[in-house]
């Protein structure tokens, strides 16, 4: 039997890709999640049906090496820490290795994007060098616990704020991402399949709430210079804005990591699985996907204007209980019910 060990089950793509693991092995399996927090909320996240287990620990134990046959970080937390200690991460014919966390470092990323003429947005490094608002602020690295993003409308605001550990950026005012999901070796890609993100939670960049595949050329162009410039090996997705007054698309960033909307590619391209897990499917071809527990914390607008297209698309797989808490904190704050689950979800330790 083999064993799987995947960190961070509580995340989307830990529980697609464990459900994908159930549903296509050949052989009997068995598959631990490995979770570091056993907060009441953190433990009603998880979803357990595709888990045979649930273990809390660290990500770095020497012990998962020894116990269980393939180990899969899910998280840009856990796949740095895993990096760190091991220095590369295989899984199947991929091997992801540590020189890919310099895309995390946002600064020094940026100004090799730009040095090889790929569009960027303006970038500010000193709050003395903004001029011209709206700007967008983002966690200057990736792998940052606390995640800072969001908009600054005015000097006053920017001045008030006053915000650590972050980068500023010209504010693209587009209503889409639009990104590329891929495996790559040495800088050759392997597999990849293109979306555009029309909505996402948070709305000034998150993750996908509505995605769809959709196939741009010029997306494939500047992902494949970047990773052949960089000499990629691994996983991840490398996401853009369209930038109305460039006429062109913008890099944004690349996530070294399983990406949280990697459930629209398996559905689409088998791939993905039959290079990492050595298991080939008959693929669904969906071309579409809506997150429930996400939808709901979208813009009211974009769900009412888009109802036809949500109610009809395929569903993401997700927990009950995070569909329903987006849905009453987004739609009906007020409600008791609300409040009880609210309260559900404070940070209380299980007992042991």
């Amino acid at each position: 039997m083999k064993k799987y060990l995947i960190y961070n089950p509580e995340l989307d793509q830990a529980t697609v890709i464990a459900k994908y693991l159930k549903k296509y092995s050949a052989n009997n399996i068995h598959i631990t999640g490995c979770t570091n927090s056993n907060s009441r909320k953190n433990m009603l996240l998880i979803h357990k049906k595709y888990f045979d287990e649930i273990i809390i620990d660290n990500y770095t134990n020497p012990n998962h090496i020894k116990k269980y046959d393939i180990i899969i970080p899910t998280g840009s937390h856990d796949t740095e820490l895993v990096l760190q200690k091991y220095n590369k991460i295989k899984i199947g014919q991929i091997t992801f290795k540590q020189k890919n966390l310099f895309v995390s470092e946002k600064p020094k990323m940026l100004k090799f994007i730009k040095s090889i003429n790929i569009p960027i947005p303006n970038t500010y490094y000193n709050i003395s060098e903004i001029n011209n608002f709206p700007v967008f602020y983002k966690s200057d690295s990736e792998t940052s616990y606390k995640k800072l993003k969001g908009i600054i409308r005015n000097k006053k605001q920017l001045l008030n704020l006053n915000l650590k550990d972050v980068i500023y950026q010209e504010f693209i005012d587009s209503k889409s991402t639009f990104a590329v999901g891929f495996l790559a070796e040495d800088g050759e890609i392997i597999c990849s399949l293109s979306h555009e993100e029309k909505a996402s939670f948070p709305k000034v960049g998150g993750s996908a709430s509505y995605i769809e595949i959709i196939n741009n050329k010029k997306l494939f162009e500047y992902t494949v210079k970047i990773l052949h410039k960089l000499k990629y090996s691994g996983w991840g997705l490398a996401e853009y804005k369209y930038c109305e007054k460039r006429k062109d698309f913008v890099f944004m960033e690349i996530n070294a990591k399983f990406w949280a909307s990697i459930e629209l590619y398996l559905l689409n391209s088998s791939c993905f699985f039959e290079k990492l897990f050595d298991i080939k499917y008959k693929t669904k071809q969906n071309k579409a996907l809506v997150y429930l527990h996400r939808i709901f914390k979208t813009d009211n607008k974009f769900i009412f204007s888009n109802l036809g297209k949500i109610l009809k698309q395929k569903k993401a797989t997700s927990n009950l209980i995070k569909i329903l808490y987006a849905f009453f904190r987004n739609l009906y704050p007020e409600l008791i019910i609300f409040k009880f689950l609210k309260n559900f979800y404070k940070n209380e330790n299980f007992k042991k």
